[in-house]
């Protein structure tokens, strides 16, 4: 089971998001009088009733983050064995408490908690829409008392609270999991290669998929394969983090297939180009703010500047740094994250606050037109892009921990 959490501006669309999501079905609230609604805009009157308390908040400072957005997703295994609403609520409790007890570890005596779920609106939802059953959770940051839930180190301790519970439970841990995913994908990445008489990109997308993986495929203006991930269920996995001495790399892959084949064959060997992975644009998916998801297609041109510039710790830095060192904030980001934050970047930069990403028109119209601009433009999207890379970066390099100054709201 994992778990993350951050606090967001915009409560009224986490809200929606929460509750008006297809097959998203009630799990638990508190102070909320919602037994007897559920009709199409009922996520108005729960948030019209956490905004209600913003208005008893004490002291002056204005409170921008409004909520604390939570997500908690046992894997497909784990959720198996909740059959029940009231599992599910149970284990949305046990880790409630374990989330108090990290975040309220260094509090003084005698001064308000840092947070206190007893004393809050909260509304839980499950969604199954994904096919991987979890759990949303809303926040109000403003207590009934008007107390503030404080959000220092937010998303670390949603990560400490789930290890906790997945200990109690006898759960595997997220690194655990990846760890033996990453095993299973090189044996069977391993077991194709061997199958095949000659290796070439389409034949190993294809029986890839055969086995349940989808391949993201990225080829620069020659043609020619420079970098590859899979994809395994809601997971992905770049090719550097297969095996030992990067040898499923789009480098080393053919290497691989000669040394499997006890071959000495030529340096060139025929591999044929995938029409699947020609195609002039990629497309990414991000997590708006708003609450909604939304996608942005860019040529591949923009992709590889933004992909070369991306420093991704997940990458630059092994499992073992976090272990040796505890006064690390928050988990290594891996590239899908810092890939996401670094088209919201671009968007911040190329789209104008008053503009629209529309298909037809607008940027993603240009980027859509990309051989046919002109050369000016051109460089505005690629220093937009190379700017993107760099602030995705530097928003997820590794911070460690400073001791708390004073009160935090």
């Amino acid at each position: 089971m994992v778990a993350k959490a951050s606090s967001v501006s915009h409560g009224y669309n986490a809200i929606n998001y929460a509750v008006t999501k297809k097959d998203a079905k009630h799990l638990s609230s508190n102070h909320l009088s919602i037994d007897s609604l559920w009709g199409d805009d009922d996520y108005k009157y729960i948030w019209q009733s956490m905004q209600s308390r913003h208005f008893i908040q004490k002291g002056e400072r204005e409170l921008k983050n409004d909520v604390i957005r939570i997500e908690i997703a046992p894997s497909l295994e784990e959720s198996a064995t909740l059959k029940t609403k009231e599992d599910w609520d149970k284990l949305l409790h046990e880790w409630m408490s374990e989330m108090e007890k990290v975040a309220n570890k260094n509090d003084k005596k005698g001064k308000p908690k840092s947070l206190d779920f007893g004393n809050s609106q909260w509304i839980a939802m499950i969604h199954f829409d994904s096919g991987k059953p979890h759990i949303h959770l809303i926040v109000n940051r403003i207590r009934e008392n008007g107390e503030i839930n404080k959000d220092h180190h937010i998303g670390y301790f949603a990560t400490v609270a789930a290890s906790a519970v997945n200990e109690q439970r006898g759960w595997k841990q997220p690194k655990e999991v990846r760890k033996e995913n990453i095993m299973r994908i090189y044996n069977d990445s391993i077991e194709v290669l061997k199958s095949m008489p000659n290796f070439n990109w389409d034949e190993y997308k294809q029986r890839m998929s055969k086995k349940g993986y989808n391949l993201s495929i990225r080829i620069d203006k020659e043609g020619k394969v420079v970098s590859y991930g899979i994809h395994s269920g809601n997971s992905y996995f770049i090719s550097s983090s297969l095996g030992k001495n990067k040898e499923l790399t789009a480098a080393h892959i053919l290497g691989t297939w000669q040394r499997l084949h006890h071959t000495q064959s030529q340096t060139e060997v025929a591999v044929a180009k995938n029409q699947e992975t020609s195609e002039d644009m990629i497309t990414y998916e991000y997590h708006s703010d708003y609450g909604y998801y939304s996608s942005l297609s860019i040529p591949k041109a923009l992709d590889d500047i933004i992909q070369k510039d991306l420093t991704v710790p997940d990458e630059e830095y092994s499992d073992d740094d976090l272990d040796r060192d505890e006064e690390w904030e928050d988990e290594l980001a891996d590239r899908d994250t810092v890939m996401e934050k670094a088209v919201k970047v671009f968007l911040s930069l190329a789209v104008p606050s008053d503009n629209a990403v529309s298909s037809g028109g607008g940027v993603q119209g240009e980027l859509s037109r990309w051989d046919g601009l002109p050369a000016e433009r051109k460089d505005d999207y690629i220093h937009w892009a190379r700017k993107a890379a760099h602030d995705a970066s530097t928003a997820y390099e590794p911070k460690k921990k400073r001791k708390a100054r004073g009160n935090h709201r």
